[in-house]
């Protein structure tokens, strides 16, 4: 048995011996204070007094409220998710000062923890492999041995209200997405409403277009046209009747332009009907870009409690997201899915690592701004400070995707002056990125610095051309959003 399987095999007895001796009152919550005392015990070098960052109840791991901006502030609470773990001033030393093999912090909290596990079972033959130090930086590249990357799908304990009527999923028989319910229930209605005689006349504009692709010699004018009436869609006061009477959920609608396309379909159309698709499937079909925040005076932006529309961000891949999804703020990102933080920059939880990052000002607690570097499809991305000798949080959250090897969704912020590939306003979700190496730049502050790479097939990043977000008709509306004062947006 090698050392990664005989981990995975002690986990799981240790995971066996935690339901064990769960009792009957007990709430299974993972990582809250019922199992406290017995990960305590297991993790004997870890710093029990920040061993756990708890959220409320009911939360989802997702934090909200605060300023609109990220600035990556160290152990914020909304910097991170629940469950999150720091190592203790001795493990960082032994990490990253002495001489001698660099040691993730999160491989040595699993060390501590088969230490501990030994004993009750015996010894073992098996030894693991550790990075070498180089240089005076130290580096860590390639790939150890990892686990199987999770699935991008929700975690256990949260399931989001969308998931049985609005989440899109593939019909492996045809390639398309599923109809949500809400809308197989409806009937087309042969009457007309003159109440909504301009949406309706601009629907069938759209979907007279989608027809006309197959058949058109045309097909490139046919495609600018449709480009612009998805982008005035997206504001266009619709009801889930009127969606249904034009079949834009059926596969001969929007999916027409998203599966089986052809080739030579530009990929930003392809995104954006897509996007449009899963509002409308969501049903989402109020044209405020704020929907579902509470704004109130001498109080901060938060999302309305217990909001439907609130999806979760704890998930590992894109989440439903496209490339060159766009949202006016942060908060928005959270209500979205995109990102679990409303301030910080990184969110995760421990054992699952980060699932997503936003690339913005990045100004740490001193005030100095963290020396990150966007060249687009590779980009430079420093964890959080550590304090007292202790790597932060967030930069352990980063240290475990990189040993799990799952991507992360990046999303780029207009504050991010440094970057060329920034959105003109707001922030912009630009697909998944690999951690592929950290190095440890500053010992002092103990501060990371992690190569995030994106991972291929993926379409452009849309900072210019034809296909840029945010779009004409979102800096339109993002104006209004300012001259309203409906958020605040902080300076970089």
């Amino acid at each position: 048995m090698d050392a990664y399987s005989e981990f995975v095999s002690l986990q799981a007895l240790i995971q066996a011996s935690r339901k064990r001796s769960r009792t009957e009152d007990a709430p299974v919550l993972p990582m809250r204070d019922a199992q406290r005392p017995k990960l305590e015990s297991l993790r004997g070098s870890t710093s029990s007094s920040s061993l756990y960052s708890l959220t409320s109840p009911g939360s989802d791991g997702d934090s909200e409220g605060g300023a609109i901006n990220d600035c990556r502030s160290s152990q914020s609470p909304q910097d991170s998710i629940s469950g999150a773990t720091s190592v203790s001033s001795q493990t960082v030393e032994s990490a990253s000062m002495a001489s001698g093999p660099v040691i993730r912090p999160s491989e040595l909290i699993r060390m501590n923890t088969i230490n501990s596990v030994k004993k009750s079972i015996g010894p073992s033959t098996s030894s693991m492999s550790l990075p070498q130090k180089s240089g005076d930086s130290a580096t860590v590249t390639g790939k150890i041995k990892k686990k199987t990357p999770t699935k991008a799908e929700p975690v256990s304990d949260h399931v989001s209200p969308l998931t049985d009527e609005g989440r899109a999923r593939t019909t492996p028989s045809d390639g398309f997405f599923e109809q949500p319910e809400w809308y197989k229930k409806l009937k087309k209605n042969p009457q007309r409403n003159k109440a909504t005689a301009s949406e309706d006349a601009k629907l069938q504009e759209l979907k007279s277009s989608i027809n006309q692709i197959g058949t058109s010699p045309q097909k490139h004018q046919i495609y600018t046209r449709l480009i612009e009436s998805i982008h005035n869609a997206m504001f266009l006061s619709v009801n889930a009747q009127l969606v249904r009477d034009h079949q834009l959920l059926h596969p001969g609608g929007l999916q027409a332009l998203f599966c089986k396309v052809p080739a030579d379909t530009p990929y930003y159309l392809v995104a954006d009907a897509e996007e449009l698709w899963h509002k409308w499937a969501n049903r989402i079909f109020d044209t405020d870009l704020m929907h579902g925040i509470k704004f109130q005076a001498n109080e901060a932006a938060s999302i309305k409690p217990g909001y439907e529309k609130k999806r979760s961000a704890s998930v590992s891949g894109a989440n439903n997201l496209v490339n060159g999804q766009w949202f006016p703020s942060q908060l928005c990102l959270v209500r979205d899915g995109a990102h679990g933080s409303s301030m910080g920059g990184i969110a995760g939880r421990m054992g699952e690592g980060a699932w997503s990052v936003v690339l913005s000002a990045g100004m740490s607690e001193n005030g100095d701004r963290y020396p990150d570097h966007d060249n687009g499809e590779e980009v430079l991305y420093c964890g959080t400070d550590g304090k007292e000798g202790k790597i932060s949080e967030n930069t352990q959250r980063m240290i475990e995707t990189f040993e799990l090897g799952n991507p992360l969704r990046l999303i780029r912020s207009s504050t991010c002056a440094h970057s060329a590939y920034r959105p003109k306003e707001g922030f912009r979700y630009d697909g998944l990125y690999e951690v592929t190496k950290f190095d440890i730049i500053d010992k002092q502050k103990m501060r990371y610095r992690f190569t995030l790479v994106r991972t291929p097939g993926q379409p452009a990043i849309r900072h210019s051309g034809p296909g840029k977000r945010p779009t004409e008709q979102e800096l339109k509306v993002w104006r209004q959003l300012h001259k309203n004062k409906r958020f605040i947006v902080a300076k970089p």
